[in-house]
């Protein structure tokens, strides 16, 4: 159990550290935490090239030309999952140098597995999104050259009504009447395979 004199003296002391006063001071504090970076929520860190990732962003935008905002939205999501596996490619080759021989730590080799997970894990998302993104481009093409071709799809016109040149019949044919054979006392067969000799 603290003291009163303790505590009085921990309120004094604290009053003498404010942290941070600057701007400057503020935000390097800020990352005072930061170990990696790839959880973090704003995309771009402080120690990376904005010109290099505006680069990055320009060249893939060209190439995918999202033309909506929901395509604009899985866009960017891929543009962010690829960031981040460069990002963890990056520390991993960095953490690899205590596996190598290089100047490293055991901290390196603790971070390989680690930065090996974020890699794949970010790759993924980038694959996932990019799969997303061909498959909302592609539905979107397919309205845009069905309402080009005309109707909706479904919609068939049908021809004017002409009548039939001939009536249909609806009823079983009749089958003829028997021919009678006076000669012989009885009627002819209706049947073609029997020749009338016999039936004579």
């Amino acid at each position: 159990m603290a003291t009163q004199a303790q505590i009085d003296a921990n309120r004094s002391n604290a009053k003498k550290s404010t942290g941070p006063r600057t701007p400057e001071g503020k935000a390097r504090s800020r990352e005072n935490a930061l170990r990696h970076g790839l959880c973090a929520l704003p995309l771009l860190m402080d120690c990376e090239d904005e010109d290099e990732f505006n680069e990055m962003v320009d060249n893939l935008f060209e190439e995918w030309r999202p033309a909506t905002t929901t395509e604009n939205m899985v866009f960017c999501k891929m543009v962010e999952q690829f960031w981040l596996s460069r990002r963890a490619t990056i520390q991993l080759s960095e953490s690899t140098d205590y596996l190598t021989g290089k100047d490293g730590d055991e901290e390196d080799a603790r971070n390989v597995s680690l930065m090996l997970r974020y890699s794949q894990t970010a790759m993924r998302g980038f694959f996932k999104a990019m799969n997303e993104l061909i498959k909302l481009q592609k539905n979107r093409k397919q309205i845009q050259q069905n309402q080009s071709e005309g109707p909706e799809i479904g919609f068939v016109s049908q021809p004017e009504f002409e009548p039939a040149a001939e009536p249909i019949q609806t009823t079983a044919p009749q089958p003829p009447n028997p021919i009678w054979n006076a000669v012989a006392g009885t009627f002819l067969p209706l049947d073609p395979e029997i020749p009338c000799e016999m039936a004579a």
